[in-house]
Parts: C-alpha cells; sequence; structure tokens
C-alpha cells in the first residue's frame, strides 16, 4: 500500500469530517500544481505579497485545514494512534 492508501485506511476509524479535511485540501494542493496559471502565479508572487495574493492564500487555507486534519488523526480522534505515537513515534 501506498502512503496515502495507508492514511486513508487509518482515517476509517475516525469521524468522516477528520478524513475530510485532509484529503479535500490534499485535493486543492494537487489541482493547483495541476494548475499552470496557479503555479506561474505561485512561482512569481513576492514574499512580502504573498499574504495578499489569493493563490497562495486558498493553498495556505488548505493547509492548515490538512494540519488540523491529520493532527486530529493522529492525537485526538483515532482509538489507536495517540497510544502508539507516543510509545514507539516520540523519543
Amino acid at each position: 500500500m501506498t502512503p496515502l492508501e495507508l492514511l486513508a485506511r487509518v482515517s476509517l476509524d475516525v469521524d468522516p469530517e477528520v478524513a475530510d479535511a485532509i484529503f479535500s485540501s490534499y485535493d486543492e494542493f494537487l489541482a493547483a500544481l495541476a494548475d499552470p496559471a496557479a503555479r506561474k502565479n505561485l512561482e512569481s508572487v513576492k514574499f512580502e505579497d504573498a499574504p495578499n495574493d489569493p493563490t497562495y492564500d486558498a493553498l495556505r487555507q488548505s493547509s492548515q485545514r490538512f494540519r488540523g486534519g491529520v493532527n486530529r488523526l493522529f492525537f485526538d480522534d483515532h482509538p489507536k494512534l495517540p497510544t502508539l505515537i507516543r510509545q514507539f513515534g516520540v523519543f
């Protein structure tokens, strides 16, 4: 299984809202990468202008939704992952 398939399988054990946050935001990111106009815009936007750029802002919001979904999955909502992460993932 690919990492994305494993993530999808694990997300079946939690609220569908969590999976939606993860996979819809990931889909938005891939769509932006596949869009030549969006890529060109992101390549040319200056650092100081990024917060006001609509393409950048949309991807930033998607990124925040993705992070929130992954955090909920890994640390809050899944019945086994928080314990496994504490036991094996934290050094």
